[in-house]
């Protein structure tokens, strides 16, 4: 039996500089300072001796109720002891930032606050008397080279690492390659993006009275699109993966883009045929591993962000209903905190890959406000609730 957490049980914390993962009994399992990318101090999350900070009751390891307190990133847990109840909020904090100028090597939200680099644990007794354990462990440099890194191919063909010091240098060959394999510079989702990397130039230009440039922006913007719909379009009217394929990828979702209007039958064809042939158990597959070339076997879970995309689109092209019933069932697999994964295996709902992610979380905000902008005014109006009329002489 596993020691470790489901990973969609970790809470999450964060001040936009730092950030951790906390696990149910109240250990900070993952974090590294003083940048996400520094070795970490707390890294239980992967090895068990790699480090833990655990704040909460001794006599129990299962808390009551976990939640955030709303509107805030503050994680407060209820324990239930035999003795007594208590409630412990974790939180990074921010403060009021230091000076005028930005740090060179952080680059904060352009507010006046900024992140203070401490990690808060209050505890509360709120009835009887609970006993707590602190138990403060880090692992410094856990997993540490002592050396820098270096990749050479498109993927990580060959890496190699060499101290700061001495003349020792060890290098991996390995055949560990990043996305898809084959086909490279024809991904349809790929020439679109540089569609949109053109018109936004354009209109950047256009508001900063360079006509020149932005005539050269749209141009380009133009030449792109007319070869994606010459060699992006299957002779089935979908937009396919590549130039040399019939195959669908979720990243085909083209009306979230803006590149065809939702209307046009090309997109629509694309957005139902991904609903229904790229999906399992309803929810969104990235692309058919057996017709993609990953350089890796075996099946994927569903990606989490793809599926809440095809919500949007499914809502944009007029397809409301299956927008509705799609969102509900992705709402439903959201972990305990309410965060989600990467990715999501349908049959056993449990989340996969990267956790919690961001990309995921954004393409939820947009769905969901896709889904209220589409409803109805006199629905809308009808959910809402009624104001309460002061008596009559009040």
């Amino acid at each position: 039996m596993s020691t470790f957490p489901p990973i969609a049980q970790y809470g999450f914390l964060s001040n936009c500089e730092q950030s951790c993962l906390v696990a149910p009994d109240g250990a900070v399992e993952w974090l590294c300072l003083p940048r996400p990318d520094s070795p970490s101090v707390f890294g239980a999350l992967l090895d068990r001796g790699a480090g833990t900070f655990r704040f909460g009751p001794s006599s129990t390891h299962v808390p009551q109720h976990r939640r955030y307190v709303p509107g805030t990133m503050v994680l407060e847990t209820t324990w239930q002891t035999p003795t007594g109840w208590m409630i412990v909020q974790d939180f990074l904090s921010i403060g009021p930032a230091q000076g005028g100028a930005r740090r060179a090597d952080y680059h904060r939200a352009p507010t006046d606050f900024g992140a203070v680099g401490a990690l808060v644990r209050i505890a509360t007794c709120i009835s009887g008397r609970v006993e707590v354990m602190v138990n403060c462990a880090p692992l410094f440099n856990y997993g540490t080279a002592g050396g820098t890194w270096s990749y050479q191919g498109d993927g990580y063909d060959v890496m190699t690492v060499a101290p700061h010091e001495g003349n020792i240098r060890l290098e991996l060959a390995g055949s560990i390659q990043l996305g898809v394999l084959g086909a490279r510079g024809d991904f349809v989702a790929s020439k679109v993006m540089c569609w949109v990397a053109a018109v936004r130039g354009a209109d950047l230009a256009e508001e900063r009275g360079d006509d020149k440039r932005a005539k050269q922006w749209r141009a380009g913007a133009d030449e792109i699109k007319a070869e994606v719909l010459d060699k992006g379009v299957s002779g089935r009217g979908v937009f396919r993966q590549h130039y040399k394929t019939e195959d669908l990828d979720a990243s085909l979702l083209l009306p979230i883009m803006g590149f065809l209007p939702p209307d046009d039958e090309r997109i629509r064809a694309t957005v139902l045929a991904i609903a229904d042939e790229l999906t399992k158990d309803g929810l969104v597959l990235r692309y058919r591993v057996d017709g993609t070339d990953t350089g890796f076997e075996g099946e994927e879970g569903t990606f989490t962000i793809c599926s809440f995309w095809l919500v949007t689109a499914l809502a944009m092209i007029g397809e409301t209903g299956r927008a509705h019933a799609l969102c509900e069932k992705l709402l439903s697999f959201a972990g305990p905190l309410l965060l989600y994964a990467e990715e999501i295996d349908t049959t056993t709902g449990e989340h996969l890959g990267n956790f919690p992610q961001a990309f995921t979380h954004l393409a939820l905000i947009e769905a969901v406000s896709m889904l209220i902008e589409t409803e109805p005014r006199g629905r809308l109006a009808s959910s809402e609730p009624r104001a309460h009329l002061p008596h009559a002489g009040a």
